[in-house]
């Protein structure tokens, strides 16, 4: 047995020096709660900021990285790193590598996935950007955020990589995950319309305006929708069906009035059409009224001449 007197006698344990960065990271490894470690290190954090010195500050935000506490703080020392690897090392490569990493750690950080994007246009890693969010996608619990990296992932695919088959699947697999999602149907309806694929522009633009939230975007959908419909489907039904969908969401959409008004005309569907020329009428009444009794008077001839009124 080790008499009290020895006891006394042995050597209290050792800490590393003051500006021992190895030896303070060795110890919060040991034990990462050790606050002597960490307030180490905050310290020689403190000085490497103060003397601009980058390559100690690389090595201290990496350990900070390793020992960091939540994938929030690991990414946003991540993204930290990639700040001085661009500004103060001029190393683009390590600064993408290290804000793909905080992807990697934090997926719903979008400040991160901007500056991704920003490197990779000005390094031309559009390639490599995608082959790193890919990887990130199965990983996401959330279908919600997957869908929106499969929709970033397809427009990289066609904008950027010119591969339309691709892009094409992305954004399937984005609104297999979320339907409402209105960039992936947008990104369809792009390709779609650059490959005259006119069946599969038309349902892409369709499901589009189904989920879209602003009303004036809504109604140019079923604007061009219904002009898809009537110039390159040759459906007149489906045409008509768009435009009043469009009247449907703005009553007073000219656009909207003259193209049923033709094709009411065309079909002879005279009940349809007169309504359309009456509300025509209202609606120029108090600005153009010479116009709007010409109307009135087209509409007494159309009631008169086809509906026997």
């Amino acid at each position: 047995r080790t008499s009290p007197a020895r006891a006394r006698e042995r050597p209290a344990l050792t800490r590393p020096a003051a500006d021992d960065l190895e030896g303070w990271i060795a110890a919060l490894t040991e034990n990462p709660a050790d606050t002597d470690a960490l307030d180490a290190v905050a310290q020689l954090e403190a000085g490497a900021r103060a003397d601009e010195n980058a390559e100690r500050l690389i090595e201290i935000l990496l350990a900070r990285v390793e020992h960091g506490d939540s994938a929030a703080e690991r990414a946003a020392f991540l993204r930290e790193l990639a700040v001085i690897y661009e500004r103060q090392v001029g190393d683009l490569p390590h600064a993408f590598t290290a804000l793909t990493a905080g992807l990697r750690e934090d997926p719903t950080d979008q400040d991160l996935l901007a500056d991704a994007e920003r490197l990779a246009a000005e390094t031309d890693g559009w390639g490599e950007l995608v082959q790193h969010l890919s990887e990130i996608i199965p990983t996401l619990t959330d279908k919600t955020i997957a869908a929106k990296y499969w929709a970033r992932v397809g427009s990289f695919y066609h904008d950027k990589l010119r591969h339309d088959d691709y892009a094409v699947t992305s954004h399937l697999e984005a609104i297999k995950l979320d339907d409402r999602h209105a960039p992936a149907h947008a990104g369809l309806a792009v390709i779609y319309r650059k490959q005259q694929k006119w069946g599969d522009l038309a349902a892409a633009m369709e499901a589009h305006a189904h989920i879209e939230a602003d009303v004036d975007k809504k109604i140019d959908l079923y604007l061009e929708l219904g002009d898809l419909h009537e110039t390159q489907l040759a459906s007149t039904a489906r045409a008509i069906e768009s435009y009043e969908k469009a009247l449907a969401a703005d009553a007073s959409n000219q656009d909207a009035l003259a193209a049923l008004e033709r094709l009411y005309r065309r079909d002879e569907l005279w009940g349809r059409l007169a309504h359309v020329i009456e509300k025509r009428a209202d609606m120029i009444e108090g600005s153009d009224p010479a116009r709007a009794g010409q109307l009135r008077k087209d509409l007494a001839q159309l009631r008169s001449e086809k509906l026997g009124d």
